[in-house]
């Protein structure tokens, strides 16, 4: 029997000085068509104030700014882009957690590779 909700890996690549941000949810898949982000990185992702509310999550190199509809922002520490070479890159993994809203949750892996 299938899963009712699905998590596909994501991926992304982005020059060090572009504006990163995306949507982990846009890939991943619900029976019941509703998704939400749970957690980031181990950390819970606030929704009490609905899809406006911002969770603040501090990565490897940079910190993320998640909502709970999947989407995401990505600002680079200054003392990793001061700390980068040409041709250099830094690589963030992360595992998120999806829920339907109805029990039913995944896990997938989000991994973000940034180049100098």
């Amino acid at each position: 029997m299938a899963s009712p909700i699905h998590a596909t890996d994501d991926s992304a690549t982005f020059k060090e000085t572009d504006v990163i941000s995306g949507n982990l949810l846009s890939n991943d898949s619900s029976d019941n068509g509703h998704l939400f982000l749970r957690a980031f990185d181990g950390a819970s992702v606030g929704a009490k104030a609905g899809n406006s509310q911002v969770t603040e999550i501090q990565g490897d190199y940079g910190t993320f700014f998640v909502k709970p509809d999947g989407s995401y922002t990505y600002v680079l520490s200054d003392a990793a882009k001061i700390g980068f070479t040409n041709g250099e890159s830094y690589q963030e993994k992360v595992s998120y957690k999806i829920s339907d809203g109805s029990g039913h949750t995944d896990v997938g892996l989000f991994t973000l590779n940034i180049q100098g």
